[in-house]
């Protein structure tokens, strides 16, 4: 395949996208952090929004190693006599910069983001359906004086009702849902690989349920009420409305989660005889749930990577057991029995706890919280 200009390529997709309507720029704005530019354009008859796309993520994750091309896109509503986007759409599309820049990936298609703390995408070592959350760094990006725009321009007021606000700190850990832009993504096909990622930002409810359930499958039943994923400056959490509510979770419950793969930094484990410890924070048990509820009771394998001491791998089994492969420690679990062996921890008070069903493990329970 010849190579290609990402940059011709935004933009050519954003003028046949904007169907006759005129296509601006916007470079060089302090709002945009490391990105090079923007082209947006006016959408929308009967319910007027900017479409935002991103010029120079490819660049900035080129860095890093080769990568395809991807940029990221934004659709938010336009207010009469508005000349231009809004600055927060444009500092959002920046933080998401930061973020891929910082974790070495290019935002996927049907994943999720987070400003600042982690970012899940498709994983490559677990089932072909799995989706993979990892830890993202803070570290500091050379050459920049503006620290503050590393971090959100959205502030979760509680788990139910997002606010898009311009404090002068922006707060970390911001989730982000990113699709497909289904009117830009299937303009692209013939520049080569380039995708065009759609962001919305999620409530903290929202989030809990992506990692319960699946982005992918999340992102298509919110496309039943929000078919254009409009961001708003500030909503009520989509799991205030009843219908919806009793949806994703019905769905989330039958299906499972597509989580595949964690890294939990606090987890550690060792082995001493006939005895395996696996260590791990009280503040990352409700992880573990999603674990052994979302993917071992449905019959699907997982893997926990701690900082520094190996890997955990979950595997459903008829008979649970416990042992030590190379560097990862394989605990089977039988997927009738995982739910009970939760509430066994959960309800624990002791700091040492013996797992049900398998007599060589033990639980060491560590005090503090984890990000989750």
């Amino acid at each position: 395949m010849t190579s290609i200009d990402p940059f011709a390529a935004v933009e050519a997709a954003a003028d046949r996208a904007a169907n006759g309507a005129r296509c601006e720029k916007i470079y060089d704005d302090p709002a945009l952090g490391p990105l090079a530019g923007v082209v947006f354009f006016k959408s929308g008859a009967t319910e007027p929004t900017w479409h935002l796309t991103s010029l120079g993520l490819w660049a900035l994750c080129r860095e890093r190693g080769p990568m395809s091309f991807a940029e990221l896109s934004l659709r938010v509503p336009r207010q009469d006599n508005e000349k231009q986007p809004p600055r927060w759409a444009l500092e959002l599309l920046a933080q998401a910069a930061y973020s891929a820049h910082h974790t070495r990936r290019l935002p996927s298609s049907e994943s999720t983001l987070l400003i600042g703390r982690r970012t899940a995408t498709p994983a490559s070592n677990a089932d072909e359906h799995a989706e993979h959350w990892v830890e993202s760094s803070t570290a500091e990006i050379p050459g920049d004086d503006q620290p503050e725009r590393r971090h959100a321009p959205l502030r979760l007021i509680h788990s139910s009702e997002l606010r898009l606000e311009r404090p002068q700190i922006y707060p970390s850990g911001q989730p982000i849902l990113t699709a497909s832009d289904l009117r830009l993504g299937s303009l692209t096909e013939q520049f080569g690989k380039l995708a065009i990622v759609q962001l919305y930002p999620l409530t903290s409810d929202e989030h809990d349920l992506v990692l319960d359930w699946s982005a992918a499958r999340f992102a298509e039943l919110l496309r039943t009420v929000n078919p254009h994923l409009l961001v708003e400056r500030r909503r009520l959490s989509l799991l205030c409305q009843p219908t919806f509510a009793a949806e994703a979770r019905r769905r989330a419950e039958h299906e499972g989660s597509l989580v595949g793969v964690i890294h939990l930094p606090e987890l550690f484990w060792e082995s001493s005889g006939q005895t395996i410890t696996l260590g791990i924070s009280r503040g990352a048990l409700s992880t573990l749930r999603r674990m052994l509820v979302g993917r071992i009771r449905h019959g699907r394998e997982c893997w926990i990577h701690g900082a520094e001491q190996g890997s955990v791998h979950l595997r459903p089994a008829n008979n649970g057991g416990c042992s030590v492969d190379h560097d990862h420690l394989c605990i089977a679990l039988d997927p009738a029995t995982a739910p009970a062996i939760y509430a066994c921890l959960e309800t624990s008070e002791s700091v040492d706890v013996r797992v049900p069903g398998i007599a060589n493990l033990r639980v060491a329970l560590l005090s503090g919280a984890t990000l989750n």
